[in-house]
């Protein structure tokens, strides 16, 4: 699957949706709302006001739109994490930068860590979505491989399971995502910090852990 990549908190220009871009984002909410097996291309073509038949014209299936959804979210996020072991050797930077692309999609793809949360492990079954559970297992190397290079450094606590902060980040940013209001107090930036503080300060070492 071919998908547009965006750098992680980098900003676009505003435009006008196309609109199969407003049909996705109607589709992206009932998933939310209903869950994946409820939403059906009925419901779908009535909450965008068009004949069930004209939504084809945009989309050959609902799992289309799943498919789109979901499938540009977790290849920007591999994509995104191999180029942050790219490009530092340092473990610290390379966990922090880690965890601020993947808190950056509570805002730029809530819909489908929502999805992914209700209805990830059924859709992970499917022929069509296994790719899920392949990238999924490959980020996951990424993170735990990150860990391990520095615990092997001397940096990180030899005690800490090299997986476990990839389950922390990573419920951390589901949990964001039902939460976040980007009207709030907190704002991802904010988010963020005080997840790279708790995880860094929990895994370093005494003396390791890096100031700003």
């Amino acid at each position: 699957m071919k998908v547009d990549t965006l750098e992680p908190g980098t900003a676009q220009e505003p435009r006008e949706m196309t609109r199969r871009e407003e049909i996705m984002q109607i589709a992206a909410d009932l998933f939310v709302e209903k869950g994946y097996k409820a939403t059906t291309v009925r419901l779908i073509a009535e909450a965008a006001n068009v004949q069930s038949g004209s939504l084809y014209h945009h989309f050959g299936s609902k799992d289309d739109i799943v498919d789109e959804l979901l499938g540009k979210y977790v290849l920007n996020a591999l994509l995104h994490y191999e180029e942050v072991i790219a490009t530092t050797d340092d473990p610290k930077e390379r966990l922090q930068k880690l965890i601020e692309s993947a808190m950056d999609a509570v805002h730029s793809h809530r819909a489908a860590l929502l999805l992914l949360q209700q209805d990830g492990r059924w859709l992970a079954q499917q022929p069509r979505f296994n790719y899920l559970n392949e990238v999924g297992t490959k980020i996951e190397a990424l993170w735990r491989n990150t860990v391990k290079s520095g615990i092997d450094a001397g940096v990180f606590n030899p005690e800490i399971d090299p997986i476990v902060p990839y389950y922390i980040v990573r419920d951390a940013v589901l949990s964001g995502a039902r939460w976040f209001n980007p009207e709030g107090k907190w704002t991802i930036a904010r988010w963020t910090r005080q997840c790279v503080i708790l995880i860094l300060s929990g895994l370093c070492m005494p003396g390791k852990v890096a100031r700003d």
